[in-house]
């Protein structure tokens, strides 16, 4: 199970509130972007038509994907922290 549906496994869109939290609509999703980590890093969130939450998190400087975000064993660290600020991210956009 991803972050994402770990967080948003009983949650409910409420499809009128993302306009005014900050996503925008592409295409058939919801897009959100944010930028934490003091600018060092963007989380990309997106939810689609069936209400499934998923995201990224992108390297500003190489707008490469931050994939220690999803290894376990380095959820210490550097990488635990990235990990929680996202997490927060994503809290509060379910909270929101």
């Amino acid at each position: 199970m991803t972050l994402e549906q770990n967080i948003f496994e009983r949650a409910k869109v409420d499809w009128h509130k993302l306009l005014t939290y900050g996503f925008k609509k592409s295409g058939s999703e919801w897009v959100y972007c944010k930028t934490f980590m003091n600018g060092e890093f963007k989380a990309v969130v997106k939810i689609n038509k069936s209400g499934y939450v998923s995201g990224d998190v992108f390297e500003i400087d190489s707008d490469d994907v931050y994939f220690p975000l999803r290894v376990e064993s380095m959820a210490q660290g550097f990488a635990g922290e990235v990990r929680t600020e996202y997490e927060s991210i994503l809290k509060d956009i379910k909270k929101n």
